[in-house]
Order: C-alpha cells, then structure tokens, then sequence
C-alpha cells in the first residue's frame, strides 16, 4: 500500500489514477519519488514496474533524470508523457490500448451460462492462446489467478473461456477458444468477473487495443465509458 498522504492525493484524481491505485493494493511500493503534487511509484510485478501521476511534463522529465539505467519499464502513461520518453530513449517495445470503465450506474445482468473457478493449473493453457507473449509469462499468469479474482466456462470438464484480473486490477486477458466463439461465453464471462470486482467494492475497468472490434463491441454493449489512451514502455537506457 502506498502511504495513505499519497493515495488521498491520488484520489483526488481518481479517474486518471485508477491504475496506479488499483496496482499498489495489491503491491507494496519498492521505491517512490515526489515534485509537488507529482508522484512515481515502482513496484514489483513480472517486472519492476514505474506508475507516475504527473502534474506537467516537466514534473515528468525530472522522474526521468531522477532514475537510472535500471529502471527500464514505466506503466500506463498518456500521450504526452509518452512522446517525452521518445525524445529521450528508443524502447523495446510499446504496448499501447485505450482504457475503459464501468459507471456505477450501470446496472449488469445475471452471467446467462455457469461460470466457474479458474485454477493456477490453467495458467500453461492460458499463456499458450495468449496474442501477448511478448508482455506476459505463465508466472504472471499464475500470480493473477491467485490473487483473483478470474473465472472460467467449462464445457464438459474442457476449460474453453477465461477472464482475468491484471497486477492493477484491470479486467483482461478474455479468451474463448476458437469452436466455442459466438455463444455468448465471453460476454458471460465478463459480466460474472464485474460482479466480482463490485462485490469487493472496486470499480471495473479494462484496457483494449484499438484494432479488437470484438472486445470494443463487447465492452461498448455494457455500456463502458471510454477514459484515454494509455502506454506501456520498456525502456533501452
């Protein structure tokens, strides 16, 4: 948890926050900077992750000169913070997507299918049918399963859809096998785990890259509100 004077300040904005938060309730805060009212936090996770909250981009350009050559990956950052970082670094690779929240408002249905329990012996299964490899490994996997919550669809004793909670609490890593699509599972899935995430009293949120027309019509559908567009970087430094 990060010290109760930096949450309050970062409630203050806690729409523009809400990752940041969401990552250190679960994480313990390994090293934080302070400017101001500006605020970065790392943490570990499958990697040592930076989380910033930046008033300006110079707030942002000091935290930068403030690191070192080990701090290499920094966590959903905006458009203008990330073209900062591309003045200053190449990066192994970019992960962009937009992020979406569900108003309190928003009523969901029951799930129309039984959703299950997923299990930490799904974890190979699940990194196997992942597109990001490249952002992910079966221990990261397994460490969101345990911590929760995620939830399954069997269809005789076959594990054939999943939906998960990332290191910031995000709702991801939805996936359907291919002979089972078009059921409405996914849709299942997704409104059991918004249950879930409100039952512990979060707010559910999720991020989509631009391309996924099927998850964007999914999430769009339960009414979703999209927030920004938002980066992640692996820095060479």
């Amino acid at each position: 948890m990060l010290p109760l004077e930096i949450e309050k300040l970062l409630q203050q904005d806690e729409m523009a926050n809400m990752s940041m938060l969401g990552f250190f309730a679960k994480h313990e805060p390994l090293k934080i900077l302070q400017k101001g009212e500006s605020v970065m936090a790392m943490g570990k996770s499958d990697e040592n992750w930076w989380y910033v909250s930046c008033k300006t981009v110079e707030d942002f350009d000091w935290f930068l000169e403030n690191t070192s050559s080990e701090d290499k990956f920094i966590a959903t950052i905006d458009d203008n913070l990330l073209e900062q970082v591309k003045k200053r670094f190449t990066c192994r690779w970019i992960l962009s997507c937009q992020r979406f929240y569900l108003p309190n408002r928003i009523e969901v249905s029951e799930p129309t299918l039984e959703i299950s329990a997923i299990s930490t012996a799904d974890a190979e299964q699940i990194f196997t049918n992942s597109n990001y490899q490249t952002y992910t490994s079966v221990s990261y996997i397994k460490e969101q399963i345990e911590g929760g919550p995620g939830v399954a669809y069997h269809s005789n004793d076959k594990l054939v859809g999943w939906a998960l909670t990332h290191d910031d609490g995000a709702m991801g890593m939805l996936h359907v096998l291919d002979n089972f699509r078009r059921q409405g599972i996914a849709k299942a899935l997704v409104v059991d785990l918004i249950r879930k995430i409100r039952e512990m009293g979060n707010t559910p949120f999720t991020y989509v890259e631009p391309s996924n027309c099927a998850s964007l019509e999914l999430i769009k559908g339960l009414g979703f509100v999209q927030d920004r567009i938002i980066h992640w970087v692996n820095l060479n430094r």
